[in-house]
């Protein structure tokens, strides 16, 4: 902050300064009005004077014009020249178009004019022309004549007044002007410079004190100052001492403190917290502060009409626009998204808001708390839905999915027996098996399954990548499965759970359904008809092995960010045992397909002409042998040769392979990215090997832009 003792241009020297050119406008001002009267006057007077000339040149010349004695006007315009201040004249005899006589006295004089055709007057800045037409006696006109005087003699004497004017204005102005800066230096600015002097060592924190002598005004400034500087000396002490005591409460409260006056400014004391809750933010408005670059635009917008509001109610409407204030902010901190309550408190001064107090509280753990607690609670109700939909209509489905992943587990906990570092050549069988489990978990609502198997796939991708020095102890492995079998156990206890018969509902599903296939296998080939009966028995709905998948494609369309209808034809069709042991996992698939490789986003299907919402229809019909299901989409086909030209490039052989052979490659996706829909490259490798070992096969027909159809027929070697 400058010094204000120290300043470049004293009090004294303005009112001078002031005073001096008051009084020399004033001289101007009057001079300006006296001489523009003075001029007026001199110019009418002059006017006056060239009108005479005009005429009597006009009269003068009528004989010669009547006449058309040339020689006669020439030498009579030439004899104007003895007339001061004459610039130019002319004679014009009757309507001839250029001068008959002229006299052009200076350079800039106008030459061959045109002829008037009344008489005129016309003034200029310098000049003054008049016009007068030649008459015969009879009062005809028969020519015209024009006389320009110029007004520089007039105008050279005009400004010599106005300077001698101006001259004597500026000479009162700074005589007046020493004069008032001798009285001031001594009865006003002195004595204010050293007030000066002393607030400034006042506002240094040193006892300061000014000499006071006489009884004027300047004098009780000065005593007034003295009590002033001593009354400060003592509260600012006081305040030194209670700012310490509330600076240690603040920085022990464990919460942002600070206030902010009417313009936003954060201003005075704050907390600890407070400093690191602004960190290194350049500003010091309370808006960039709660809201940085990168938050709403409209949450700033919000708060600063709020603040606005608030210091312009004032007391009177405080408790109403309390309510409308911000009760919760989240702010970055540390590279992590804190949680605040924000706490409000008003700072008055009569009826008159002063400052708002902002007391924010840390409540991140809190906030995470209550996430974690509600999406515990979302997926236990979502567990329990899913329950409650098997239970009533579709039990059998889901106690299939128990025995089948707990087979494949069996299977995989049976290779890896004996051995210390999961095998490589295992790792495709368990990338499959998890594939498929984590696609029919979804299914179900199983979440905590889905993680669980998601986390083996994750674990294993560096060791199916073949990368070096890589290895998985079996311990782990084992691990692994024990965790993700005991949240089938859970999943499983939920079921029961939700059955009205209780643990009867495993025992009445596997019971029956075991029975029926010892008896299948027990029945001889020479009974074909009575096999025949049995197999249909055993044959299971399609609309009840399609029913979870069609339940979980919505959730799925939102995930992935895209709008499909999910069409089912050929609900009473009956699927062979052999098919619907496998049938849910490998649609599950299939469908899923479609929804992360098929149909585009809203966006691009508008962009190309589609529908808004893509079409996913799942088919199934009878077929001569067995039966034949289809799944197509109206998306956007499939790359073929993008695809075959990514195979090649990892070093796979895949000339000579149809669409089908091509799309089951291990490890091979149109996805770079992973997530739950998509990404690891096995999904339909898992189809493939599932449908073979049911005795079907999979069939792929793509048009790129128009959709892609899967269909799954019975192998010929399977047909009887």
């Amino acid at each position: 902050m400058a010094n204000p003792s120290k300043r470049a241009f004293p009090l004294a020297a303005k009112l001078v300064l002031g005073m001096a050119l008051v009084i020399a406008a004033a001289g101007l001002i009057a001079s300006s009005v006296i001489s523009g009267r003075e001029w007026a006057r001199l110019v009418d007077a002059k006017v006056h004077t060239v009108e005479q000339i005009a005429a009597l040149f006009a009269e003068f010349e009528a004989a010669a014009v009547f006449f058309g004695d040339a020689d006669t006007l020439a030498a009579d315009v030439q004899r104007l020249r003895e007339t001061d201040g004459v610039a130019y004249g002319a004679v014009w005899m009757g309507d001839a178009p250029t001068p008959a006589a002229e006299l052009r006295v200076t350079p800039d004089a106008p030459h061959a004019p045109a002829p008037p055709t009344e008489p005129s007057v016309t003034v200029q800045d310098d000049l003054i022309s008049v016009t007068r037409m030649v008459r015969n006696p009879d009062g005809a006109v028969i020519g015209s004549v024009r006389v320009d005087v110029t007004l520089a003699a007039e105008r050279a004497a005009h400004q010599a007044a106005q300077d001698a004017i101006a001259f004597f204005a500026t000479a009162l102005g700074l005589c007046v002007a020493l004069l008032l800066w001798a009285m001031l230096g001594r009865l006003v600015t002195g004595p204010l410079q050293t007030l000066a002097g002393a607030s400034a060592e006042l506002a240094e924190g040193k006892l300061a004190r000014v000499p006071v002598r006489g009884r004027d005004e300047v004098a009780r400034l000065g005593l007034a100052f003295n009590e002033m500087a001593a009354a400060i000396r003592e509260r600012e002490t006081r305040i030194a001492e209670t700012s310490t005591r509330l600076q240690t409460l603040l920085d022990h409260m464990g919460q942002v403190i600070l206030l902010f006056g009417p313009d936003g400014s954060v201003e005075g004391t704050r907390s600890r917290q407070a400093d690191a809750f602004i960190g290194d933010t350049p500003s010091s408005d309370i808006g960039p502060l709660l809201y940085p670059e990168g938050s709403l635009a409209i949450e700033r917008e919000a708060f600063d009409m709020w603040r606005e509001a608030a210091f312009r109610g004032g007391a009177s409407a405080w408790e109403e626009l309390l309510e409308l204030a911000p009760e919760e902010l989240g702010h970055m901190s540390g590279g992590r998204e804190h949680s605040y309550s924000l706490l409000f408190r008003p700072v008055f001064e009569g009826e008159r808001l002063q400052q708002v107090l902002l007391i924010a509280t840390d409540i991140t753990a809190q906030r995470e708390l209550e996430r974690s607690v509600r999406e515990n609670e979302r997926v236990h109700q979502n567990a329990v839905a899913a329950m409650r939909r098997l239970v009533a209509g579709g039990g059998q489905v889901f106690v299939r999915f128990l025995e089948q992943t707990r087979t494949r587990l069996s299977r995989i906990e049976q290779g890896l027996s004996g051995a210390e570092v999961v095998p490589r050549e295992m790792v495709g069988d368990i990338f499959r098996a998890m594939h498929t489990l984590r696609a029919e978990a979804r299914c179900f609502d199983l979440e905590a399954v889905g993680r669980h198997a998601q986390t083996i796939e994750t674990r294993l991708n560096d060791l199916r990548s073949a990368k070096a020095g890589v290895v998985i102890p079996v311990s782990e492995m084992v691990e692994r499965i024990a965790e993700l079998r005991a949240s089938l156990a859970n999943a499983e206890q939920l079921f029961v759970e939700q059955s009205p018969v209780g643990a009867a509902i495993l025992d009445q599903i596997t019971v029956r359904r075991g029975d029926l296939q010892t008896v299948m296998t027990l029945i001889p080939s020479a009974a074909p008809a009575l096999r025949e009966h049995l197999e249909r028995l055993a044959a299971r709905p399609f609309g009840e092995l399609v029913f979870l998948v069609q339940e979980a494609a919505p959730r799925w369309c939102e995930r992935a960010g895209v709008k499909a209808q999910i069409v089912i034809e050929g609900r009473e069709c009956a699927v062979p045992a052999s098919l619907s042991d496998v049938l849910s996992g490998v649609l599950s698939h299939l469908v899923r397909n479609a929804i992360a490789h098929g149909v585009e986003p809203p966006a691009k299907r508008l962009a190309a002409g589609k529908a808004e919402q893509g079409v996913i229809r799942v088919r199934c019909e009878p077929a001569t042998h067995g039966v034949r299901i289809t799944v197509d989409d109206d998306g956007g086909g499939v790359d073929e040769e993008a695809l075959r030209r990514s195979a090649e490039a990892r070093g796979l052989a895949v000339e000579g392979t149809d669409l089908a052979t091509l799309v089951a490659v291990a490890g091979l996706s149109s996805r770079a990215d992973v997530d739950e829909l998509s990404g690891q490259g096995v999904g339909l490798d898992a189809v493939a090997a599932d449908l073979s070992g049911a005795g079907y096969r999979l069939l792929v027909t793509s048009e790129l832009g128009r959709g892609t159809q899967f269909s799954i027929i019975q192998s010929e070697r399977s047909a009887p």
